[in-house]
């Protein structure tokens, strides 16, 4: 028996040992409080599309009872593969404040892919490993601050699905097979690229079974076996998609250039908050992985193997734009990045290295989690603001919601929190190019009970339709705030007489990020008058339309 050999058996006694099992478990209780605490440190976080997500369990909630959404909105459940929050946290409304159940949702999405990390790497691998704590690094990751969130519930039960899978297919066939379907089935209601994760990761795993067999004169026998074990989940798949509007669903697809891919490639680490951040981050895990596998010291899990290389080759090849789904292809590289620490492995280090590891690891976790938090509380201002802005609006009224351009907001020179909102603009204001508060007028939904035509009621996407005559304000071309400067500059039409006022139909138009405006009052003098100015938006009544 080599050194090596004495030395790995001795590593795998010490964490499978009640005591190792007993550290694993108090490391992965510390990063989950880790990454629950920003959870606390701001009641609304800044994830792009969250609010708009959370506004449509509210107003799901309150179905048919409530007669004032109820003149606004209609359920529409049908067969859909995007429903994990929406089954999942729509009946927790009843009982819990909306944006109490909002956190809620998302720590449950935090910790179901910890769990899923956790619970593959343990199937593939056999035994208990600290790398797996290290995965919540990945949590915050770009997707999940995106607030594609249905995807994230699907990712961590792919996981899950999978690795409860591996563990029966090989003793208890039959069982892997109906787990399969049933899995199938609930990863299709929560995304579809969730059940391709899990058939990839199953096929992996059937991949892995098939090779040492393959030379074998039974070779056709044994091929029937992973054909008999993936063939009832694929059917499984293929029936629910002929039966969602989804199969009917154009839109146009487009891919991505490969510059801004290999920016996205950073998505399992990316806040975007400090960018050297996540390169750093980025390049610590990679680095450390390839020093471990280049030296012995690591390995990667046959079973994971075939999900690993297929996922890395799609990547450049898979769409950014398809059936109606944005930066479709940015998921990969996040369930990329937890499977490096579910598939792969490092082993045999020494004490004092693995105790290094273990330490830098963890401090970069915590720089990475305290910063996240710095911005979700500094964040809390902006929300504030936004709450004051809209106190007018009574239920029932309607409201049209443009921004101001970044490029139109005053540059901040310092992290100065004295100035709102500089210090949160500075280092969490946008995130992807993208701008986090743009769906933050969500609030005009939950708090207000009024309309805004933003809610996201896509028939193939959400279980929630518009009635027809406010879908006809949702469909209307409105001017943003760019247009209303061009006409107050080339007075062509001038706004002052009110003719051809484009916003009748609303009562209000909230203009986020209103206080970084020289002139709010004439912003549009005969459609607009302002009402309530704040430095995070302005609130602006509709006025110059004709009677009713």
């Amino acid at each position: 028996m080599t050194a090596h050999t004495v030395q790995a058996t001795a590593t795998l006694r010490r964490i499978s040992a009640p005591s190792g099992a007993l550290v694993w478990w108090g490391a992965m209780l510390a990063v989950a409080m880790a990454l629950l605490a920003p959870l606390f440190a701001v009641e609304i976080p800044p994830l792009l599309d969250y609010p708009n997500h959370l506004a449509r369990l509210f107003v799901l909630a309150n179905l048919p009872q409530d007669p004032v959404l109820s003149r606004m909105f209609m359920a529409n459940w049908q067969i859909i593969p995007n429903l994990a929050i929406d089954v999942l946290f729509t009946p927790l409304i009843h009982v819990m404040q909306a944006n109490t159940v909002g956190r809620v949702m998302l720590g449950f999405i935090l910790l179901l892919n910890l769990a899923g990390v956790a619970a593959y790497h343990r199937v593939v691998f056999g035994s208990l490993s600290l790398w797996t704590a290290a995965s919540a690094l990945v949590g915050f990751n770009g997707i999940f601050l995106l607030g594609f969130l249905n995807y994230e519930i699907a990712q961590g039960l792919a996981l899950v699905a999978a690795a409860a899978w591996i563990a029966l297919h090989e003793e208890r066939p039959v069982a892997a097979a109906l787990l399969g379907v049933a899995a199938v089935v609930v990863l299709f209601f929560c995304h579809l690229m969730g059940v391709l994760i899990f058939l990839l990761l199953i096929g992996s795993a059937e991949a892995a079974f098939l090779w040492p067999r393959i030379r074998r004169p039974e070779l056709p026998a044994v091929i029937l076996r992973p054909v008999a074990m993936l063939l009832p989940p694929i059917g499984a798949t293929l029936l629910l998609y002929a039966l969602s509007a989804l199969s009917q669903h154009g839109g146009n697809t487009t891919w991505m250039a490969w510059k801004s891919k290999l920016v996205f490639s950073l998505m399992p680490f990316m806040l975007n908050y400090v960018f050297w951040l996540d390169v750093l981050t980025s390049g610590i895990v990679a680095g450390f992985l390839a020093g471990c596998l280049l030296t012995g010291h690591g390995r990667v899990a046959p079973k994971a193997v075939v999900a690993i290389a297929v996922l890395a080759v799609a990547y450049p090849l898979v769409p950014s734009f398809f059936k109606g789904t944005g930066l479709a292809d940015t998921r990969i590289p996040v369930i990329i990045g937890l499977l490096i620490f579910a598939g792969i492995r490092p082993e045999r280090l020494s004490r004092h290295a693995e105790s290094l590891a273990m330490c830098g690891f963890a401090l970069l976790l915590l720089v990475r989690i305290s910063l996240v938090a710095f911005v979700w509380h500094a964040h809390g201002a902006e929300v504030a603001d936004i709450r004051r802005a809209i106190a007018p609006v009574a239920p029932g009224e309607k409201v049209a919601v443009i921004s101001v351009p970044d490029e139109d907001h005053p540059k901040p020179d310092s992290l100065d929190t004295t100035e709102f909102p500089s210090h949160w603009r500075a280092v969490g204001r946008r995130h992807l190019g993208r701008d986090y508060d743009l769906h933050i007028a969500s609030l005009l939904i939950t708090e207000r009970r009024a309309f805004w035509p933003r809610l996201f009621v896509d028939p193939v996407q959400q279980p929630l339709v518009m009635r027809p005559e406010y879908r006809q304000l949702k469909d209307r071309q409105l001017p943003d705030y760019a247009d209303l400067v061009a006409m107050q500059r080339e007075n062509h039409p001038n706004p002052a007489d009110g003719a051809g006022q484009p916003f009748c139909g609303f009562d209000h138009v909230l203009l986020l990020e209103g206080g970084a405006i020289p002139d709010p009052e004439n912003l549009a003098p005969g459609w607009l008058r302002l009402e309530i100015g704040t430095a995070a938006a302005g609130l602006y009544r509709v006025i110059g339309c004709p009677p009713e």
